[in-house]
């Protein structure tokens, strides 16, 4: 598989492409919502895309090119009575804006699963799936084996397919 890892602490990073890497996949990394997404548009430009995409939900700085969608998140983490702090869920927003056909499969992973907000977008973001396929899509950091990581991504692809976002 072609993954891209977006997670801002490098040795999280690190630790995720080297198990992923041992079992041949293809991996690249980004620090940052910008650097993800130039790199989904140079693969692009190739005519290529990720298999699939592993954000990470809680990411330590705003980013000018992701305004809107983190708007969006923030003001649901304010109803929810949230910190209100920058969030990978705007990447993945940018993501599923682009409509089916042209989204990336993608999945989040955190230490705080909580900061993950339902009902956003338009239509609304992993629209029809239940509650455990919402636990396929939200990976939760010292819960994910990394030996078991590649079949938990390949889950993660095969409900994109099954659900034909």
């Amino acid at each position: 598989m072609k993954i891209l890892l977006l997670d801002d602490q490098p040795n999280i990073l690190k630790i995720m492409a080297s198990e992923l890497k041992a079992r041949e996949n293809e991996v690249f990394s980004a620090h940052c919502m910008r650097d993800g997404e130039l790199i989904v548009d140079a693969l692009r430009n190739k005519k290529e895309n990720f298999d699939v995409v592993v954000i990470d939900l809680l990411l330590n700085r705003f980013e000018p090119f992701f305004a809107a969608e983190q708007l969006i998140v923030s003001k649901a983490m304010a109803r929810a009575k949230l910190a209100e702090i920058p969030s990978g869920q705007a990447f993945g927003l940018r993501i599923w804006q682009a409509g089916s056909g042209s989204r990336i499969p993608y999945c989040y992973m955190s230490a705080h699963p909580q900061y993950w907000m339902s009902g956003l977008g338009n239509p609304v973001e992993f629209e029809g799936a239940d509650k455990s396929e919402l636990m396929i899509l939200q990976l939760e950091k010292g819960r994910v084996k990394m030996a078991d990581f590649h079949g938990r991504l390949q889950e993660v692809v095969g409900l994109w397919k099954k659900k034909g976002w």
